[in-house]
Formats: structure tokens, sequence, C-alpha cells
């Protein structure tokens, strides 16, 4: 039996998560960091300890399994995520573990697959069999779940407990997160440092596009490759539309059905919102705490504003740079270009007006030309 572990010392509180192979009982964890890191002196005070009184140390089998493999490195690592071993202080855990197996040197390049009868074994990844769909992931149509004892399961997607909720889903009120620094983790939703923005959606700034040879890729959504286009986003072209009974799919833009009315946007009827923390969320038009008041529309207090140099900001209303006039309104002298046309000397200069007041320049020559107004290139 392969398992991922709990190790815990009763005395101190503190614990360790890791995985062993071929598992066979009286196993306690082997945590290892340079001495600069900071659990450094947590983990020799553990050792010391383990290794004078073992009786006070307990192992809790958190997943098991029959076979080994990236399975198990990838469920280990979610267990690290999932209880914070990193951050938190209740963990000796002074990194998580690497998340393919090859750095271990086992596998390299291969994964778990199965047949139409069931039966798994490992191929490179490369394998024409594994590319056809002759065969699957060991984990294809199959989900991570909990019981109420917090036990945790691989099961089909369609298993009856599951739908009834004796299982519940591992990712079920969970979020995965990144702080400021970029490390990941998962959460609960209602985490306060989640709620306060301490911590964001690990998606945020990210988008996932594709090269000219369809390779797919996530990327920064400032990547200069987006802009240059060597790269574009993946949904380019595409949208997400819901039927008449709300199935959902995604479609090209220009689909007959798209246009001709059977399939809708997925974002009609509803509207973006901002809570009282400033976390921003899409909720039906109908629904009950936007028609109170408790959610606000996110655009409420907020402009689009910009600096001398034309450079774009979204910022809230009370902002101190834009109370100070150091950034203006987007719009800011393109509402009245049409008063400041008569001034001496701003009618000669077109490039420099029309620069001036925000305007297309085409289109202040129209107006000068159609008011017989004289003026210079």
């Amino acid at each position: 039996m392969h398992i991922v572990y709990r190790i815990k010392d009763t005395v101190t509180g503190l614990m360790y998560v890791g995985s062993k192979k071929n598992y066979a009982g009286n196993y306690f964890g082997s945590p290892s960091c340079k001495e600069s890191h900071t659990k450094y002196a947590m983990q020799q005070s553990w050792k010391k300890a383990l290794k004078n009184r073992p009786e006070t140390f307990q192992c809790e089998i958190l997943e098991s399994f029959e076979t080994y493999g990236q399975h198990v490195i990838d469920a280990e690592f979610q267990w690290q995520k999932k209880l914070d071993v990193v951050n938190s202080n209740e963990y000796i855990n002074a990194g998580y573990t690497g998340k393919m197996m090859s750095y271990k040197g086992i596998n390299k390049n291969k994964i778990i697959v199965k047949d139409a009868t069931g039966k798994t074994f490992s191929v490179l990844t490369d394998d024409q069999r594994y590319l056809s769909g002759e065969l699957i992931h060991i984990n294809t149509g199959k989900v991570r779940t909990y019981d109420v004892n917090g036990k945790v399961f691989r099961v089909d997607k369609n298993d009856p407990r599951l739908l009834t909720g004796k299982l519940a889903s591992w990712s079920k009120g969970k979020v995965t997160v990144k702080d400021r620094e970029g490390n990941t983790c998962q959460v609960d939703k209602d985490d306060p440092r989640y709620i306060n923005s301490e911590y964001v959606s690990n998606m945020k700034g990210t988008t996932f596009a594709k090269d000219k040879q369809g390779n797919v890729m996530q990327v920064n959504t400032d990547d200069p490759r987006l802009t240059e286009g060597e790269i574009e986003t993946l949904g380019k072209g595409m949208m997400v539309v819901k039927d008449a009974h709300g199935n959902t799919l995604r479609v090209s833009s220009d689909d007959p059905r798209y246009l001709q009315g059977d399939f809708v946007s997925i974002h009609k009827g509803r509207v973006m919102v901002r809570d009282i923390y400033g976390k921003c969320f899409k909720v039906s038009i109908d629904d009950p705490r936007y028609l109170s008041g408790e959610l606000q529309p996110n655009t409420k207090g907020y402009l689009v504003a910009k600096d001398l140099w034309g450079r774009v900001f979204y910022i809230r209303k009370d902002d101190p740079r834009y109370l100070s006039g150091e950034l203006v309104h987007i719009n800011a002298h393109n509402w009245n270009w049409r008063k400041n046309i008569t001034i001496d000397g701003e009618k000669n200069n077109v490039k420099h007006f029309a620069s001036k007041y925000s305007v297309k320049a085409s289109k202040l020559k129209d107006y000068l030309i159609t008011n017989c107004i004289n003026y210079q290139e």
C-alpha cells in the first residue's frame, strides 16, 4: 500500500505531511531543509523528539493507493496545498513536494493510464495509444471526494454517494489563491485573507493563449507576445453561451445559432457587482442582494482616469491623485473642445489642438470645414 500521511507530535502539536511508498507501518517521515530556512530549528527539534519519545508520535493516513505513480505525488502535493503546510506554523514542512515524479528520478516522461477494461499501467506521455485516446489517464472520469469523517476517496463522477451528498467534492467551498509573493495554496472561500484581498485567485492577471502552432500556454495578461501577435488568447473569436435549457457551451461568435437567437450569452441577465470588501463577481439581476443595495454595481464610485502622459487608470472617485488633479477623467477636455475652438491661437494648429483636447484630428477638421473656420495642418 502507498499512502499520503500526516504525522503529529502529540506533545507539541506540530505536524508533518508527506507520502510513503510501500507503507508497512511505523513510519514517521523524514523532514529536511537547509540550515538557513526559518523552519530548520523546528525540524531539528522534531527529529530529537522522535528519537527520544517515538511513542508520542501518531501517523494518520490521509489517502491510500494500490498502485504507485504520479497520482500519489499529486495527492501529496494537493494535501500539502490544502493544509497550507508551508505557511502554517503548525506544520514543519519547509516546502511542497515536487509536482512531477521526475523530480525524484521516477518514471520521467511517463503517465499512469488505463485501457477499456480498466487495466492500469505506465506509458510514455507521447505513446500513440494515449494520444489517440485508446488509453486514458487513470483519473479520467474520477473526482476526489471526502466523507463526513474527512476520509478521502476517488470515485466515479456519477457515483450515487456524490450525487446524494454523502460524499462531497474535494474542492467544495475551496478556492485556489496566491499571495503577494505569488505563492499558491487552497483556502476556504470565506477565509478572511481571501475576503480582504490579501489572497487573490491564482488566475488573476493571467490568461490562456496559443501560438501559431496551436500550443496552449498560460501567460500574464501583459505578456508582450500578446500585443505583438506572436500568440493570441485561447478564446479569441469564441464565446460561452447557453441554450433555452440553460446548458452552456463554447461557440464561435459568428455561429448561426447564436446570431439567430437560439443561443444567448452566458452573461445575459447578469451584472457585475462589488461587495463591501471590494470583491467583484457576477450575480443575477434579480438577486435579492443586488435589488436591496447590499451589492452595488462594480463601477459605482469608480472611474477611468488618465495622467499627463495619457496612461490610463481605473480608480475610486476619492483617489487622492484624482482629487489633486494629478489624474483627470479619461474624457477630460474632450467635452469642451468646441467651446475652445474659437480661442485665438488654438485654431491654427490642428495637431496640437487635437492632442490637447483628446479629439480625433479627422473629426476636428470636419467640424472646422463645416463651420467655415480656417485652419492649418
